[in-house]
């Protein structure tokens, strides 16, 4: 049985043809419930002359999503209760949308998802967002560095087995001479 989702908060990170598509999804699954769209500044005008959407909130600032920066922002929107976050991703590999999706957590929802570019909705966890930034960063930190130092003694070896070659070339000929 589906929860009962009464508010849905949107947070637009995509162009507005593929925010327009995904919202239709959501009106579909929850026909009921009162969708409202998060956005930067730069885009509110050209939303409300559409009449796509009823409620707008504008709040996001252009570039990386912080959340040190969202603070005043999120307190706002913990405060509206919503039953849904939901991120549109506009591409592939949702983990470009780490960032976004720490924020969407930090309102306090009941459940996040994602829609991806397929339409298809995708639920994500604050135990997930966590182990992708923590652990998978760490564990790829932790192989990065070796490798990089086996790469750079490996060419400093290269270099000085050349370096050497390079002096009894010069010594065979002064000896030869």
């Amino acid at each position: 049985m589906k929860e009962e989702v009464n508010s849905i908060l949107v947070i637009r990170s995509t162009p507005l043809g593929r925010t327009f598509n995904a919202i239709n999804k959501l009106r579909d699954e929850y026909s009921n419930a009162k969708i409202i769209l998060l956005v930067q500044k730069e885009v509110k005008e050209e939303i409300e002359k559409s009449g796509f959407m009823g409620e707008i909130i504008v709040g996001m600032k252009r570039g990386k999503v912080s959340l040190f920066k969202h603070l005043s922002l999120i307190a706002e929107l913990r405060k509206k209760m919503f039953d849904l976050v939901v991120i549109i991703y506009n591409i592939e590999d949702i983990s470009f949308y780490d960032n976004l999706r720490k924020f969407a957590l930090a309102i306090k929802t009941k459940k996040c998802v994602g829609i991806t570019i397929e339409n298809l909705i995708i639920p994500f966890s604050l135990k997930e967002v966590l182990f992708r930034d923590i652990i998978l960063k760490l564990i790829l930190r932790l192989l990065i560095f070796p490798i990089l130092v086996i790469i750079v003694t490996s060419l400093a070896f290269l270099f000085i087995l050349y370096k050497i070659k390079r002096v009894f070339r010069g010594f065979k000929k002064i000896v030869l001479t």
